[in-house]
């Protein structure tokens, strides 16, 4: 049922006012409740005139109000001059004294134009109660908005959650803009906007995992201002993406010879792979070799086998085959494991198919090192909010 309510507490015989509110206060009614204030209204309109205007702003007019039990709540009104650009709705069970209000987060405020706005509170009411409209932005102030960080980092394939800080409640669309040096497949595309119904607002970004080795990329999110909404100091917020794939420089020490050799770590998904090649110097084929690998913070393992070394490349002239295993623990004597070295014991088999008495096991050590990641110049605007 649709009716005109205004901003008197019948039932208590007090007028509802707040220094700060420019709407009214609404009564919520159910069952019985309703026909009394359609009764009460009825004589409103007779012996009142212009009682439909809100007595705390006489700009703010409520035009109907839809309720039925244990619906949710629908109601309308017009801004004929407050100069708010931003609403907020509050929900209390009672007014005057011991009345306190609290923001109703399932309210949906729309513009329908020519001032007129509907308010949809999704959650159903239950108990019976107040509702009121507050206004932020031009005469009523501005909402200040900030991220409550302007640096962050993830790895690929991460999640990062930037959130935004407004200096009061704040109800509609902030729209922001996306830079930098990532490149639209390094995340899921963004929509240039967010939602906000309160004091904070989070943008998931999702990092894609491309399982290549790239150079360092970030992502910059800038707020724009908006009605009712000014920028805080903190108005971007930069992403910088960590790489999690890369060529490890490795070095095999033994009592005979230092060997040089790549070693190729790439993850997806929380899984890794790894596959062995030559530093470029020899030993080892500069073509890649599959290698099992197991990394964790405290443990590494990695064996690469059937290395296959043509004859052509040996002083024997002779082919061989090749295993490289090599382990690190951490706490254990002289073997350490973090994200950029990694140092522990090797043992590198030499098979010779055609001469085997000349097979051989070498005992030794091993180091390996994750070169930095270079910084991209592809500084570039991916995108601009409609």
């Amino acid at each position: 049922m649709s009716h005109y309510n205004h901003s008197f507490d019948r039932f208590r015989g007090k007028e509802v006012t707040d220094g700060r509110s420019i709407g009214c206060t609404l009564m919520k009614m159910f069952s019985r409740d309703l026909i009394v204030a359609i009764a009460v209204l009825a004589w409103a309109a007779l012996c009142c005139p212009g009682a439909l205007h809100a007595q705390g702003s006489p700009a703010l007019q409520i035009t109907t109000i839809q309720a039925a039990p244990g619906t949710p709540v629908q109601f309308t009104f017009r801004d004929t001059g407050t100069g708010a650009t931003n609403y907020l709705v509050e929900f209390a069970p009672a007014v005057g004294e011991g009345g306190v209000w609290s923001n109703v987060t399932s309210a949906v405020v729309q513009s329908l134009g020519g001032g007129n706005f509907r308010v949809q509170v999704t959650d159903p009411q239950t108990a019976l109660g107040f509702f009121r409209v507050r206004g932020y932005g031009g005469a009523a102030g501005f909402v200040s908005a900030s991220f409550n960080s302007t640096a962050l980092q993830a790895t690929e394939g991460g999640v990062v959650l930037p959130t935004i800080h407004f200096s009061a409640p704040y109800h509609g669309i902030v729209r922001y803009t996306i830079s930098g040096t990532a490149m639209s497949g390094d995340y899921v595309s963004l929509s240039g906007q967010v939602f906000v119904n309160g004091t904070t607002a989070t943008i998931p970004v999702t990092l894609l995992d491309n399982q290549n080795i790239g150079q360092l990329r970030y992502l910059t999110l800038t707020l724009e201002g908006g009605p009712g909404l000014q920028l805080g100091a903190g108005n971007s917020t930069t992403i910088n993406i960590l790489e999690n794939d890369a060529d490890w420089q490795g070095s095999l020490m033994t009592d005979n010879a230092t060997v040089g050799f790549v070693l190729r770590i790439q993850e997806a998904n929380g899984a890794r792979a790894a596959s062995l090649r030559s530093d470029g110097f020899g030993f080892f084929p500069t073509n890649e070799t599959p290698a099992s690998i197991s990394f964790t913070e405290n443990f590494f393992a990695a064996v690469s086998g059937g290395v296959p070394v043509p004859a052509s490349a040996t002083l024997l002239n002779t082919a061989m085959s090749l295993t490289l295993a090599i382990s690190a623990q951490n706490g254990l004597t002289n073997q350490s494991v973090s994200p950029t070295l990694i140092k522990g014991v090797a043992t590198l088999t030499a098979l010779v198919p055609a001469l085997p008495h000349l097979s051989t096991t070498n005992f030794g050590t091993f180091l390996l090192v994750k070169p930095p990641v270079k910084p991209s110049t592809n500084d570039v605007q991916l995108a601009t909010a409609p």
